[in-house]
């Protein structure tokens, strides 16, 4: 494996890697009281990037792309309501 491959990879793992965290950021956003601002940009810089790997670096940057949208359709769903218990 070459130092170009290495890189490539490296790229690929830390933007998987904040993929995954963007995923579970949008799902926390669904379950709290806070802003969905962090989320949808996080989300968005996914697509961004998982675009870029794909056309300059590697074609499995549709894998971080994917993940970025999966992480967007999360951050716009609706936000659940807590069930109140009622006595």
């Amino acid at each position: 494996m070459t130092s170009e491959q290495q890189m490539v990879l490296f790229t690929l793992l830390s933007f998987f890697t904040l993929g995954l965290g963007s995923i579970v950021l949008s799902t926390v956003t669904i379950y709290s009281h806070g802003p969905r601002a962090l989320a949808l940009i996080l989300a968005g810089f996914q697509i961004f990037m998982g675009v870029n790997i794909y056309f300059l670096f590697d074609p499995l940057g549709w894998a971080v792309t994917a993940l970025g949208v999966v992480s967007l359709v999360i951050a716009v769903l609706p936000k659940r309501k807590r069930q109140q218990i009622e006595e």
